[in-house]
């Protein structure tokens, strides 16, 4: 009997390896293991089949364009931005007039603007996007008015940053990322200098808070003006990567774009135990709620928005992302299907019970999409 370790025995072992010379405050270079990796044909395969499945048989107009009774109106501009994403990645134009019908729901938007600062973020990030897609003019603007509402959440407290809700008692990390990426995207489009210098402000403002921690990764919120210790969901490592990536593309500092790699490599390696030999992202937390069922997808949507503005090399650099984001996609289509294609809101091995929602289809297509975006 050949006592050799096998090929993929090898290659974990030299992963962990990888992960354990690393101290805890740098970024590794991720030894990733994908043997028998599917190709981009595969995945555009599954997404189609998740697309297929969310528009025929979870979508409805009435009483405002949504997929799913579970979802809130937040998770409803998730959905529909990662059918935007997935429109835009795949060039197929099959349900843009279901897109075109969401993004214009009058009813849905001033649900979601009625429901949070946060929630009425995720829509102005989904209208800019949609104007991209449809030029529908309507679109932009609804996303400006939303930033002039979350203006007039920024006060002094803390130094700065917009508060989590209409009642002014919290401020968190996801209002904050979120209302950055709105500003880099409307400048974007725009080019107004406003709203540049605001996300500006908005990053020095955060870089400050406290939020970051030791560990590279972000906490929930402030308390008293101080991180609360709050846990690090995924969501919250995601989002702030999208705005870093715009104005290091913006600006043309690279400080942006290597905070976001350290934030990036930290999750990849502290918050993605292996799994057969593989780092699968996990949530932190007991079972998740309809919230929390969203947050891994937003990670690697905006993960692979900086894999795409990194060199193949690096710690971690394109490469490393692709095969981690394709790791997890493999895992999450091997172990965490069914035979009807629903998607466990777990993408690894586990003995918790499932959770089938269109949230967790959802997060599955925007894996997908990052997969999508990162492989030819």
């Amino acid at each position: 009997m050949n006592s050799r370790p096998s090929l993929t025995r090898r290659r974990f072992l030299q992963a962990t390896a990888t992960l354990a010379a690393s101290s805890a405050g740098d970024v590794p270079a991720l030894a990733l293991i994908s043997l028998d990796k599917p190709s981009r044909a595969d995945y555009l395969a599954q997404a189609d089949i998740l697309v297929e499945t969310l528009q025929t048989k979870r979508f409805r107009t009435e009483p405002y364009s949504q997929w799913g009774d579970e979802q809130n109106a937040w998770n409803t501009c998730n959905t529909l931005e990662a059918l935007i994403d997935y429109t835009q990645i795949t060039g197929n134009r099959r349900y843009y007039d279901q897109i075109h019908h969401a993004a214009t729901d009058q009813v849905l938007l001033k649900k979601v603007m009625g429901d949070g600062v946060d929630d009425e973020a995720w829509a102005g990030i989904v209208m800019v996007k949609a104007y991209r897609l449809t030029k529908e003019r309507s679109c932009l603007d609804a996303a400006k008015i939303i930033f002039d509402s979350m203006t007039t959440y920024w006060d002094d407290t803390c130094g700065g940053g917009v508060w989590w809700n209409f009642t002014r008692t919290y401020k968190n990390a996801i209002t904050n990322e979120l209302f950055l990426v709105l500003a880099t995207q409307l400048y974007r489009e725009t080019r107004t200098p406003l709203y540049l210098e605001w996300a500006k402000k908005e990053w020095d403002w955060f870089a400050r808070s406290g939020m970051i921690n030791a560990d590279n990764l972000i906490n929930d919120g402030l308390h008293e003006c101080k991180n609360n210790n709050g846990e690090t969901w995924t969501y919250n490592q995601g989002v702030v990567l999208g705005g870093l990536v715009e104005l290091s593309r913006i600006t043309g500092d690279k400080m942006y774009r290597e905070q976001a790699v350290k934030i990036a490599g930290a999750v990849m390696t502290k918050m993605s135990p292996l799994c057969n030999g593989v780092p699968i992202l996990q949530e932190v937390g007991g079972e998740l709620n309809h919230d929390q069922q969203q947050f891994k997808g937003i990670f690697m949507r905006y993960l692979a928005n900086l894999a795409l503005v990194l060199p193949e090399k690096g710690t971690p650099g394109r490469k490393a992302i692709r095969d981690y984001i394709c790791a997890n996609a493999t895992s999450l289509w091997r172990i965490a299907r069914t035979d009807q294609n629903e998607i466990n809101a777990y993408w690894h091995e586990t003995e918790r019970k499932p959770i089938y929602t269109t949230i967790t289809q959802t997060s599955c297509l925007d894996l997908l999409n990052a997969a999508l975006s990162l492989t030819k």
